[in-house]
């Protein structure tokens, strides 16, 4: 009876094996109940059983030596005129954050540390009939919606041109749950308490 019932199996075309996914070139430590895994430059994530739950992309960013999740989010990167702009997509691949930031880093504690820039108008060309727009640039702190719960400080110098834009850095690290500290130019620290 056993013998036939095998034989049924792999007549009807069901495999006893299990799934396989091969010609991985990275993995990642677990991470929030993933496993990043690189495949063809782009990297996907794998839960503890094996199993793909999201796909192979080029979006997700490394910043160490494989993404990772952390509060059940993870950060991706959109490029735009050539400048990287960073979000958060959720455990399931969907974008959860748009990518908005400048630079960003991962959540700890429910907070994040971005980069955020918007425009301002100061006034109007009347010669060329156009209104003179100037960037500004604000380090900050988010929470896990993608709000700005706090500012932390202005970012001067960034020119967001193709040909000479530098990527920001973040000053800001978190000291506890509630408190942040951020580096000044001249290297001293201001505290900040959420």
């Amino acid at each position: 009876m056993k013998k036939l019932v095998i034989w049924m199996l792999l007549l009807s075309g069901i495999s006893l094996s299990a799934q396989h996914i091969s010609d991985i070139s990275g993995i990642g430590k677990l991470s929030d109940g993933l496993i990043a895994i690189e495949k063809n430059g782009e990297w996907g994530f794998i839960n503890p059983d094996g199993e793909l739950v999201i796909g192979f992309r080029q979006d997700i960013v490394v910043r160490e030596s494989a993404p990772v999740f952390s509060e059940g989010l993870c950060l991706i990167e959109e490029t735009r005129e050539g400048i990287a702009y960073y979000g958060y997509m959720d455990n399931t691949g969907k974008t959860v954050i748009p990518p908005v930031f400048l630079n960003a880093t991962p959540f700890d504690n429910g907070l994040a540390f971005a980069i955020v820039t918007s425009k301002s108008v100061r006034g109007k060309n009347q010669y060329l009939d156009m209104d003179i727009v100037v960037n500004e640039f604000d380090e900050v702190a988010i929470n896990p919606k993608g709000e700005i719960i706090a500012y932390l400080g202005q970012r001067k110098g960034v020119l967001l041109t193709k040909k000479r834009y530098k990527q920001p850095q973040i000053e800001a690290q978190l000291l506890s749950p509630r408190l942040a500290g951020v580096k000044n130019k001249n290297g001293t620290w201001n505290i900040y308490k959420f």
